[in-house]
C-alpha cells in the first residue's frame, strides 16, 4: 500500500508540473514579441537624446498595447559593427534571423530618424519578420521635438504599426 501511495503522488506531481508548464506556455503563446533596434540617423544631425527618447517611447507604446511585448536597445553591436549600422540603417537577412534568435523576438523594428529642422523631425519605422527578413508594416510620422509632440507621436505610429485603428486590431 505504502508503494502505491507513492506512485499517485509521484504521478499527481507530474501532472502538476505538466499542467503547470502548459500553462505557461499558453500564456505565451499569441504574444507578439518585438525587437527595438538603435535608432539610425543615417545624417547624424539628431541628438542622442531624441534617438533614445524614441525608441524608448515606441517600446513603452508597444508594451502596452495587448498581445503585443518590445524588448529595448537590442545589442547589434554584437551581429554587426554598431558604426556601420549607426550610419547605414543596413541589416541583411542573415543578421535580421540571428537578432530573432538572440532576442527571441518574432519581430525586429527598425526605427530611424531624420532632422527637418531646428524642432521637428521624422520618424520611419519598420517592422521586419524575423523568419521571412521581409518587412510586415512601415509607417512614418513628422513631429515637434518637445516631449509631449513625441509621446504622441510614436503612440500614434505604433498604433499604425501594430494595425490598431479605433479599437479594432489587424494581427501582424
Amino acid at each position: 500500500m505504502f508503494i502505491s501511495e507513492l506512485l499517485i503522488k509521484k504521478r499527481i506531481i507530474i501532472l502538476f508540473l505538466l499542467l503547470q508548464c502548459l500553462f505557461l506556455h499558453a500564456q505565451d503563446h499569441g504574444l507578439k514579441k518585438i525587437a527595438i533596434l538603435e535608432t539610425v540617423d543615417k545624417e547624424n544631425s539628431v541628438p542622442y537624446g531624441i534617438k533614445l527618447m524614441v525608441r524608448s517611447k515606441l517600446t513603452a507604446a508597444i508594451t502596452a498595447t495587448p498581445g503585443y511585448e518590445g524588448y529595448d536597445r537590442v545589442d547589434v553591436g554584437s551581429i554587426l559593427g554598431e558604426h556601420e549600422f549607426q550610419r547605414t540603417g543596413l541589416v541583411s537577412e542573415k543578421d535580421i534571423k540571428r537578432l530573432g534568435e538572440m532576442t527571441g523576438a518574432e519581430y525586429i523594428l527598425i526605427p530611424e530618424l531624420a532632422k527637418l529642422d531646428q524642432k521637428h523631425i521624422l520618424i520611419v519605422a519598420k517592422i521586419l519578420n524575423v523568419e521571412t527578413a521581409k518587412v510586415d508594416k512601415a509607417a512614418n510620422i513628422q513631429t515637434a521635438t518637445d516631449v509631449e509632440s513625441m509621446d504622441e507621436a510614436c503612440r500614434d505610429l505604433s498604433s499604425r504599426l501594430l494595425g490598431i485603428h479605433r479599437g479594432k486590431t489587424i494581427t501582424l
